[in-house]
């Protein structure tokens, strides 16, 4: 055996351990990301523990689940619209979001949340409230161009 061979043979065991020491170290990122990501989706808590702070939130029909968890999240709700995506889709209440009012609480977790925008609310999303009148200011996922115009049915016969 020369030196050449020697050399060859000791650059390639370096390589080989360079690589997998590289596939080691992948592998283990992103065993954590997705633990940590599993965790949030099953686990994850409240923003705020104790009372909280309520928030109206007003969905509009029509809102798909990532529109609903950016208000959320706006809102101070949620962490993350994009985990919140995934917590309804893995839930017992997936596809069972109902458009409405609510008073929600940062106290609430997310997955309680969602058992509250499951469950419904009977307040009318165009009305306001009793007097008709939002007192100045919309609920949150309401838009002025949601609103129905005389005659509109907004769908409805």
């Amino acid at each position: 055996m020369n030196t050449k061979q020697i050399v060859t043979g000791l650059a390639r065991g370096v390589v080989k351990v360079a690589v997998a020491a590289i596939v080691i170290f992948l592998i283990y990122k992103y065993a954590v990301r997705f633990y940590d990501f599993g965790k949030n989706v099953f686990g994850a808590p409240a923003m705020e523990e104790g009372e909280g702070t309520e928030v109206t939130v007003a969905i509009v029909e029509g809102k798909s689940v990532k529109e609903i968890g950016r208000i959320l999240q706006d809102k101070g709700l949620i962490k993350d619209a994009r985990l919140f995506y995934f917590q309804e889709l893995l839930s017992g209440e997936h596809g069972k979001l109902k458009p409405g009012i609510y008073t929600l609480n940062t106290n609430m977790t997310p997955k309680e949340i969602i058992q509250a925008l499951a469950a419904g609310n009977e307040a009318d999303l165009y009305g306001g409230g009793e007097d008709g009148d939002w007192g100045g200011s919309s609920p949150v996922g309401y838009d002025a161009d949601d609103e129905p115009e005389d005659g509109d049915t907004n769908g409805e016969e």
